[in-house]
C-alpha cells in the first residue's frame, strides 16, 4: 500500500497493527460469554480444563500445532517448499476443524486488492499439506476465512466478495462483525443462553 508516498515498511506496520487489533483471543474474551473462555491461546467450554480449541499464529501453526500431531515443519516443506504462515489459525479439536484466518486491510488501492482473490489457491495449499502429512490431519476439515477492513466494503469489491464465497471461502468485516467470525467458528453457541 502506498499512502502519502509511503510504502514498504509503512504497509507492513499498518498490516501488523490491523492484525493485533483483530486478535481472535481478544474477540472471544470481548464476546462476554459466561461459558466460552479464552486464556492465552486456549479456548475452553463450561469451565473445563481441556481446551476445545486453540489459536496459533504465523509459525506457531508449524512449530506447535503440527508438532503436537506428530508432523514436522521439515516434513511440511517436502510437501510444500514455500510454507504459508496464517495470520491466525483456530483449531477445533473435537470437531476436527481448522480455520485459517487471513487479515487484510487497505486504505488506498494496492496489492491487498489482488491478494484476496487468491483465496482458493491458498486454501488448496493448506488442504494439500494436510492430505500430504496424512494420519489424523487428513481427517480435518479446513475453512479459509478473511477478516477484512472496511475498505473492502466498497461497491467495486462486490464481484470479488462474491467470488470468495463461490469458491467455498469466507469473509467477515472487522468493523461490523468480529463477533460473527467467532460465531461462525462456534456455530452451536447460543448468544442469549451461551449453550453449546
Amino acid at each position: 500500500m502506498i499512502r502519502e508516498g509511503e510504502g514498504g515498511a509503512q504497509t507492513v506496520l499498518e498490516g501488523l497493527t490491523f492484525e493485533d487489533k483483530t486478535d481472535l483471543a481478544d474477540a472471544i474474551r470481548a464476546l462476554g460469554s459466561s461459558k466460552l473462555r479464552c486464556r492465552q491461546n486456549s479456548i475452553t467450554w463450561m469451565g473445563k480444563v481441556t481446551p476445545i480449541a486453540e489459536i496459533f499464529r504465523k509459525q506457531e501453526f508449524y512449530n506447535e500445532f503440527l508438532a503436537r500431531v506428530g508432523a514436522s515443519k521439515e516434513r511440511a516443506r517436502k510437501i510444500i517448499p514455500v510454507l504459508k504462515e496464517p495470520d491466525e489459525c483456530l483449531v477445533d479439536f473435537p470437531r476436527k476443524k481448522i480455520f485459517i484466518i487471513e487479515k487484510k486491510t487497505q486504505r488506498v488501492p494496492g496489492s491487498a486488492d489482488e491478494k484476496i482473490a487468491a483465496c482458493d489457491y491458498n486454501k488448496r495449499i493448506y488442504l494439500n499439506l494436510l492430505k500430504g502429512l496424512g494420519g489424523e490431519l487428513s481427517s480435518y476439515k479446513l475453512e479459509y476465512v478473511y477478516l477484512l477492513s472496511g475498505w473492502f466494503e466498497q461497491d467495486k469489491y462486490s464481484y470479488l466478495l462474491k467470488y470468495i464465497k463461490s469458491v467455498g471461502c469466507h469473509y467477515f468485516f472487522y468493523e461490523k462483525n468480529l463477533d460473527k467470525i467467532i460465531r461462525f467458528m462456534f456455530p452451536d453457541i447460543d448468544p442469549d443462553t451461551d449453550k453449546l
